[in-house]
């Protein structure tokens, strides 16, 4: 029975949640834990990897921490710390600024960029364009509500790099703005990909369309933010001029 630990299970990843406001408390618990887990497994005829097992503590990059000298046990073995770590695709640092991602989604965009440079000698641009959206979007859409809210300035290298194909896709010069090519051919920005999906997490919340897990997600409210404008418009409209 594990009363401090909340479970995040993908196929044969398993991922454990604790927090605190003690950090002293908090390593003390983990270490009371685990060896609960280690038991299970074993119970369960179960072997866990230690050279692929790990621990992140997440805290405020201005809060110093002295992590080296925080040790977690399990199984008889010390679990290795890391400052960054991929959990479901995704690249999680210590301080949760996305930094890491941003800069593995960077990688992957331009490699996958000397791709369509090859092959844009050969084929025309609205070939060029299908190869974006096989190539260098699924990247800039995946849990882009997560990490894309984030400083114009961490999102400036992804910024660059997207322009970048589009000169390549549409054989734009470099005196020429992308932003009209954009438009016209309905290209999404990394902020306006974090808009739309932020909005889509809205509508699937508002008409519960949402995994039950996201039930509670916001507190609930007997009026909508619009709904107290409107009344409030309402009454204003209602209010005598002498008043």
């Amino acid at each position: 029975d594990f009363k401090l630990f909340y479970f995040t299970l993908y196929a044969d990843d398993t991922t454990v949640l604790v927090s605190d406001y003690s950090l002293d408390r908090l390593v003390c618990n983990i270490n009371t834990e685990l060896p609960l887990i280690s038991k299970w497994f074993m119970d369960n005829k179960l072997s866990l990897n230690i050279d692929k097992s790990c621990f992140i503590l997440f805290h405020h990059p201005h809060k110093q921490i002295d992590i080296d000298s925080i040790r977690v046990h399990i199984g008889g073995s010390v679990l290795k710390n890391v400052s960054s770590t991929k959990f479901l695709g995704l690249y999680i640092d210590q301080n949760i600024t996305w930094k890491d991602h941003i800069k593995y989604i960077g990688n992957r965009i331009a490699k996958n960029t000397v791709i369509i440079r090859k092959i844009s000698w050969y084929v025309p641009s609205h070939v060029l364009l299908l190869l974006y959206y096989s190539l260098i979007y699924p990247y800039l859409i995946y849990c882009n509500f997560i990490w894309g809210v984030n400083y114009k300035s961490r999102l400036l290298s992804l910024n660059v790099l997207q322009n970048r194909v589009l000169r390549i896709i549409f054989r734009l010069p470099y005196t020429v703005p992308v932003e009209p090519t954009r438009l016209q051919h309905g290209v999404l920005t990394v902020d306006q990909i974090s808009i739309l999906q932020s909005l889509l997490f809205m509508y699937k919340f508002h008409y519960n369309l949402q995994p039950n897990e996201f039930s509670n997600f916001f507190p609930s409210m007997s009026l909508t933010a619009l709904e107290i404008n409107k009344k409030k418009l309402f009454l204003q409209s209602l209010k005598p001029e002498n008043c």
